[in-house]
């Protein structure tokens, strides 16, 4: 049986594998269709950028930590949809030095902060932040 506590669990879990679902599959199948292996990471860094950016402005609501997420990450996209446009022969150096860019700005943005370290890790192994998002933030 279905309890309230089980359901505060596997609700939030559930709508999150949706939106990956549905966000990476395209994203997955446009890498494999052009052959440009590194935006999938590019856009990730410009994800985890705002990350950084929330947690310097102390933005703790986690909604609003993965909104800014998304909107560093459409931003990243479009540049790249841009970039395609004007300099196709130029895309992956440029797709490259974006990712090296954003690192390196959220190396920058961290050094000063007191767990900046830790955060930075997390942020190249692939970790978002570890942010928690409950049934009540929705």
């Amino acid at each position: 049986m279905l309890t309230f506590e089980t359901i505060n669990i596997i609700l939030p879990a559930a709508i999150v594998g949706m939106m990956i679902l549905f966000t990476h599959v395209p994203l997955g199948q446009e890498v494999l269709k052009r052959g440009i292996i590194f935006i999938d990471l590019a856009i990730a860094q410009a994800a985890s950028l705002g990350l950084v950016i929330a947690e310097l402005t102390h933005i703790h609501n986690g909604v609003a930590k993965q909104l800014l997420a998304l909107l560093s990450a459409m931003l990243a996209a479009l540049l790249f949809r841009r970039i395609e446009k004007i300099v196709p022969q130029y895309q992956e150096a440029l797709i490259g030095v974006f990712y090296v860019a954003m690192a390196t700005l959220a190396l920058l943005l961290l050094s000063h902060h007191a767990h900046g370290a830790e955060h930075f890790n997390s942020l190249l192994s692939g970790e978002m932040g570890a942010v928690q998002v409950t049934v009540s933030d929705l």
